[in-house]
């Protein structure tokens, strides 16, 4: 298990290059919940406190451009641009590599297509009603007919490989696809994202440079949640105590592609092994 801290950094007054240039959005959940319901959101010192409805950090925000071109959206905390309506038809997956890289659409030709962790980044996790649109609600209302509607990533299987990795809007599961089956696609533009730069600042920590989030690297036994809760929250650690259960989304950032079994980096994570 991992738990991590988050050191609030001060804004600079000269604008300056980010420090952490890669952010995780918030899951967007607003839901709280016990082992079997739905409950009232629990405050500091009551069980269940510290699950991802109670930390909002990072929330989404986008902007739909609907002066140019009403099919693309900007996710704002992370500075990637997509586009909102898939092909109907589905392609297989050399079919979408292609089809990213050749598209014009907002008046940018610099599309592609995302890998697993980009498109993790635009998944919402809440969808209560009420909460403010999230740009996955823009890509669901596209006649999304399955409900196991799956979109490619980038992101391959080990090679050689007759598989690649895809995102399943209904759900917000990740899955495995055989390349030559026919899936959605939604292109993406911008910088690609990189997790992962590890900087072992202090004893049994990590920090990602590129986040900014503080990783505890020892692992204890296995917990029940409710235990791995208040066991982030009660933890004390490398001088900070304000550690916590990560999103799911933060979770994914120790996700290391190109690895497998584990996916980890057990220089970092040797627990992980």
């Amino acid at each position: 298990m991992c738990c991590f801290a988050m050191p609030v950094q001060a804004e600079n007054l000269v604008e300056k290059p980010p420090k952490f240039p890669n952010k995780v959005p918030d899951t967007g959940q607003q839901r709280c919940y016990d082992s079997r319901k739905v409950i009232p959101c629990p405050s500091p010192g009551e069980p269940f406190f510290g699950q991802d409805a109670n930390y909002t950090i990072n929330p989404p925000r986008h902007s739909q451009n609907t002066q140019n071109d009403p099919t693309t959206v900007e996710d704002q905390v992370t500075g990637l641009t997509w586009q909102t309506t898939a092909d109907p038809t589905g392609k297989t997956w050399s079919e979408a590599i292609d089809h990213s890289n050749e598209l014009t659409l907002g008046g940018f030709d610099d599309w592609r297509l995302p890998t697993k962790m980009e498109f993790q980044t635009l998944m919402s996790y809440g969808n209560e009603a009420g909460q403010l649109k999230h740009p996955t609600a823009l890509l669901e209302a596209n006649a999304l007919s399955s409900k196991r509607a799956c979109a490619w990533t980038m992101s391959n299987r080990p090679f050689p490989s007759l598989e690649a990795k895809t995102m399943c809007l209904p759900d917000k599961q990740g899955g495995i696809s055989n390349k030559y089956k026919k899936q959605y696609v939604y292109s993406v533009r911008g910088k690609s994202l990189r997790y992962g730069i590890f900087d072992p600042e202090v004893r049994n920590t990590v920090t990602d440079k590129s986040t900014g989030l503080m990783w505890q690297t020892t692992e204890v036994r296995p917990l029940k949640w409710q235990r791995a809760l208040s066991y982030c929250e009660d933890l004390q650690l490398a001088g900070f105590d304000d550690w916590r259960l990560p999103t799911i989304k933060e979770l994914a950032t120790l996700v290391e592609e190109r690895l497998i079994n584990p996916a980890m980096n057990t220089v970092f994570f040797p627990a992980a092994r």
